[in-house]
């Protein structure tokens, strides 16, 4: 594991990385996390990842943002700081593409619950190829749901890349769709 940086929105952003053995090139997997912020969890996925020859990064978007696990708020993370996140997480993209032994032709994403929102988001963009969502956080349409700047029914459909996703139908924290 090593630790990757870039700049993004005037600030730096930061994530590890793991590479399977060799020279490459490899594709690559963008890991992103749930509103508990980067933790082991998202290690493990990327040295699973990594184990079965992607190169994985995942980003602690948070941190630029000035958030953390306990002053999280789904709404103003789903409002008034969705771009920049959005584009920290696409920094992760141009991180990805910007190394030598990672097949820029061949990247994706894998989400967890907000981090799903936020895979489904960069999904828009031509060079990402799959998105891996893990009960993703798709808010914003019905009474209950909590407001968002982009409503998940409008990013899907800018969605060129494979998507792929995972959801119970007991879930009681995110309701399926």
């Amino acid at each position: 594991r090593n630790l990757a940086t870039w700049s993004s929105s005037g600030t730096s952003v930061s994530g590890f990385i793991t590479k399977p053995l060799g020279d490459g090139p490899f594709s690559a997997v963008l890991v992103l996390h749930t509103r508990g912020g980067l933790g082991t969890h998202e290690h493990l996925q990327a040295s699973l990842l990594a184990d079965r020859g992607y190169v994985a990064l995942a980003p602690d978007f948070f941190t630029p943002e000035g958030i953390t696990p306990q002053s999280f708020d789904l709404s103003t993370t789903l409002t008034v700081h969705v771009d920049r996140i959005r584009e920290h997480v696409s920094g992760g993209i141009e991180c990805l593409k910007s190394l030598a032994y990672v097949d820029s032709g061949r990247i994706g994403t894998v989400g967890f619950s907000l981090g799903g929102y936020f895979g489904l988001l960069v999904g828009a963009r031509d060079d990402v190829k799959a998105v891996v969502s893990y009960y993703g956080a798709y808010h914003g349409s019905g009474a209950s749901r909590v407001p968002t700047k982009y409503a998940f029914t409008d990013v899907a459909a800018q969605v060129s890349a494979r998507v792929l996703m995972f959801h119970g139908d007991a879930d009681s924290e995110v309701n399926i769709m």
